[in-house]
């Protein structure tokens, strides 16, 4: 299974159910996607419909709302110990600055496993 957290959560779930989602899934993973999405507070912990303006929130993995070292932990005591991908899509908001938004993804990623 390919978990993709942040599809989790674009598909329209609270972020507090993001999580038991994550463990549910988890034990079944074989590879992952690493995005985040920033919505504004309001929009956290409620259901929203599918997709809702995720041009417009998706963000870079440092700067979301999901707690991605909590996904790693999750991912970890699950056994999982294969690639985290990073999937920037946010990348088209910060044109000719693409590469050192995704040198912060990886430098976010590295620092989460240095902890973990």
């Amino acid at each position: 299974y390919t978990l993709d957290v942040a599809n989790i959560y674009w598909s329209g779930k609270p972020l507090s159910e993001v999580y038991s989602m994550v463990e549910e899934l988890a034990p079944r993973t074989v590879h992952t996607h690493m995005k985040n999405i920033g919505y504004p507070e309001e929009l956290r912990d409620r259901k929203r419909e599918l997709g809702y303006m995720y041009s417009t929130y998706v963000s870079p993995l440092y700067e979301g709302d999901i707690d991605l070292g909590r996904i790693v932990d999750i991912l970890r005591d699950n056994g999982y110990d294969w690639d985290l991908c990073v999937e920037d899509e946010s990348l088209g908001k910060y044109k000719g600055r693409e590469l050192e938004i995704l040198m912060r993804d990886v430098e976010h990623l590295k620092r989460i496993l240095e902890k973990t």
